[in-house]
């Protein structure tokens, strides 16, 4: 009996590790793509009445100067679902990605795909873009000071493994859930050594 309750309680242990790893991986690829290997994510915000075709021209020579490797995020609107599609802006070069490659993700997220610079022709040039290429301080200053000049907004998403599992503890009902299967699991093994001790 007390050897299935060891069983039992090891399971337990497994199951909660693997349900713990399945949904930070899943938050973490929902933040940056994975298969796209972005560094950070960062949502340009443009004040009213600025010019999105021009926003896009000045965006693509900066990604051509600093080398970010810019990738703008946009809805899937021709298969109307909710994939997104990814956008390399010209002078970002993705390794083995070309327009029309599909980029898998993580868990029940729809499959996205690339698409050519000409997807951007009737887009907004506000939004996400995953930043893919050379992200160090002097391409941090040069981003920040470009927007600053032209009245942007910056936001950074650098989202790590540790910023996404304090984000989920900060979730009452995930502690509650986790703390009962850690309490369970820890009555398991307090009732098998006390049999165990007894039977001693």
């Amino acid at each position: 009996m007390h050897r299935r309750l060891l069983v039992v309680s090891a399971a337990l242990m497994c199951a909660l590790v693997v349900f713990v790893a399945w949904v930070l991986c899943d938050l973490h690829d929902r933040s940056l793509p994975q298969e796209l290997h972005p560094s950070v994510v960062v949502t340009v915000t443009l004040p009213d009445g600025m010019d999105d075709a021009d926003t896009l021209r000045q965006l693509t020579e900066l990604n051509r100067k600093l080398g970010l490797g810019l990738v703008k995020i946009v809805p899937d609107m021709e298969r109307n679902t909710d994939a997104q599609v990814f956008v390399p802006l010209s002078g970002t070069t993705l390794q083995g990605l070309d327009a029309g490659a599909a980029i898998r993700r993580f868990g029940r997220i729809p499959d996205g795909r690339i698409a050519d610079a000409s997807r951007l022709a009737s887009a907004s040039a506000g939004g996400q873009y995953l930043i893919c290429g050379r992200w160090n301080g002097s391409a941090h200053r040069g981003l920040d000071t470009w927007a600053t000049d032209a009245g942007m907004r910056l936001d950074y998403g650098n989202d790590d493994l540790m910023g996404d599992l304090r984000m989920l503890l900060g979730q009452s009902s995930f502690r509650v859930a986790v703390g009962a299967a850690v309490a369970l699991m820890a009555v398991l093994v307090l009732f098998w050594l006390s049999f165990k001790t007894r039977s001693d």
